[in-house]
Formats: structure tokens, C-alpha cells, sequence
């Protein structure tokens, strides 16, 4: 039985969770013209407030080299008025890392250097992660709970505990966390 209170990450991939997976380009003659733009769902960004909320920490992973997340996450701490975005980026309990080659590598090193000040909170046995695809699959086989959009991959719908009703960029990450403040608070 997976103790709910031992969780205190939420591990989450962009691409496919966070957002539906689509690149829009705008119509640049050359591709170094076009801008790259991803749509965000608002829910996903309420239950990630509410996640910190609860001191528990957040890592948003993606293999993406577009800056979309960047950017996401700037607007966030220069034009939040909420406490909790703020005090989450002052307290760094909020973390995100683009061009990911390999997540579970990445994850190792946060939990053996000082890739975070919180690096005990990386460890397998206090992880929450939310995937989508192949490359999610070895954090997945190693995290304490795991869950997955509707559309995700068959593979990863078999390694999940929680198979959200949403697909990804459509409320995905909104489920996932609601369920397992649901189930914290519950314990």
C-alpha cells in the first residue's frame, strides 16, 4: 500500500503531460524565422499551486530544447500575484530542466550531487511522477506512485498506478495531483 504522506515531488514531463504534445510554428520564411509556441491548460498550473501549497516540491522535465517551459515558468515568477509562486521559486521548491536526454540519469544526479539544496527530496522513494512516453518509462519502474494522461503510450499505461481520465495539456496534471492531495489528506 503506498503511503500518500511519504510523497514529496512531483516529477513531471512536458511534453504529452503538461502540454498535448503539438508544436505550433508560426509562418517565418525560415525556420529560424518561426516562433515555436505550446498551449498550457490553466487547471494543470492551479493543481501545481496547490501541490506547493503543501510543501511538497515540483520538477518539470522535458527533452525539448524550444524554451517554452522557460518562458512558462518566467511569466510565472514576474507576473504572479499569488504567495505560493513566489515563496515556491524564493524557497526553490520549484525546479525545471529542458534538453533532458535521459531523465532517469538526471534524477540519479540530483539525488548524489548538488544538482538541488534538496537533493534528499529526489530520492525514488518520495517521487510522484507523471509521464507519457518511452523515454519515462525507467523513472517510472523506479518512482513510488507513477501516473499517465489517458493518451499516453500502452507501455506506460501498463507501469502506472493512477491512468488519469484527461489527456495530456487537457488536465492530466490537474488530475494527477488533485488525487494524491486527495489521498495525503485522507492518510
Amino acid at each position: 500500500m503506498i503511503d500518500f504522506k511519504q510523497i514529496k515531488v512531483i516529477v513531471l514531463d512536458v511534453d504529452g503531460v503538461l502540454t498535448d504534445g503539438g508544436y505550433y510554428y508560426s509562418s517565418g520564411m525560415e525556420i529560424s524565422n518561426s516562433v515555436i509556441t505550446k498551449r498550457f491548460y490553466t487547471r494543470d498550473w492551479y493543481a501545481l499551486e496547490q501541490v506547493l501549497k503543501t510543501n511538497m516540491h515540483v520538477m518539470i522535465m522535458s527533452q525539448a530544447r524550444d524554451g517554452c517551459i522557460g518562458n512558462k515558468i518566467n511569466y510565472l515568477k514576474i507576473h504572479s500575484r499569488s504567495l505560493v509562486w513566489q515563496n515556491a521559486f524564493n524557497s526553490k521548491h520549484i525546479h525545471y530542466h529542458t534538453e533532458v536526454d535521459n531523465k532517469y540519469a538526471y534524477i540519479g544526479e540530483a539525488q548524489s550531487t548538488n544538482i538541488s539544496d534538496y537533493r534528499d527530496f529526489y530520492k525514488w522513494e518520495y517521487i510522484a511522477y507523471i509521464g507519457d512516453a518511452e523515454n519515462d518509462l525507467e523513472c517510472m519502474q523506479k518512482a513510488l506512485y507513477t501516473g499517465c494522461p489517458a493518451d499516453a503510450v500502452p507501455i506506460i499505461k501498463e507501469e502506472s498506478n493512477y491512468i488519469c481520465d484527461a489527456k495530456g495539456g487537457y488536465g492530466a496534471v490537474y488530475e494527477f495531483c488533485m488525487h494524491i492531495l486527495e489521498k495525503r489528506n485522507n492518510i
